[in-house]
C-alpha cells in the first residue's frame, strides 16, 4: 500500500502527457513459487500468466490515460473499465481507484 501511495503522489506531480503512471495488481498467477507451495490448476481460478504483461502494454497507451495515478487489477475487463460505469465514476470522482486517508 505504501508503494502505491508513493507512486500515486508522484503521478499527481507529473503530466500524464510526459509520463503515464498506473499501478496495478497483476492478477492471480499460478507461479513456480505457488506450485512449490503445493498449489495446482485446481486450487483456484488462476489468471493466464500473460495477463499482466498484456495489461501493462494496454495501460501504457493513450486509451488508458484516464487511469493516470490510479490503481487497477489486470484481471478487470478493459472495455468495461474504459467505457462502462467504472469509467463514469473515474471521470466524476477524482479519488476513485486511489488510496486516501480520510477522517483524521
Amino acid at each position: 500500500m505504501s508503494g502505491h501511495l508513493l507512486i500515486q503522489s508522484i503521478a499527481e506531480d507529473v503530466d500524464r502527457e510526459k509520463l503515464q503512471i498506473v499501478t496495478f495488481h497483476p492478477g492471480q498467477i499460478l507461479s513456480d513459487t505457488a506450485r512449490a507451495a503445493g498449489l495446482d490448476e485446481s486450487s483456484a481460478p488462476f489468471d493466464d500468466e500473460n495477463l499482466p504483461g498484456h495489461w501493462a502494454v494496454w495501460a501504457s497507451t493513450p486509451q488508458a490515460a484516464f487511469l493516470h495515478g490510479r490503481f487497477a487489477w489486470a484481471a478487470w475487463d478493459v472495455d468495461e473499465l474504459s467505457s462502462g460505469d467504472v469509467r463514469k465514476r473515474i471521470d466524476e470522482h477524482d479519488d476513485f481507484l486511489t488510496l486516501k486517508l480520510i477522517g483524521l
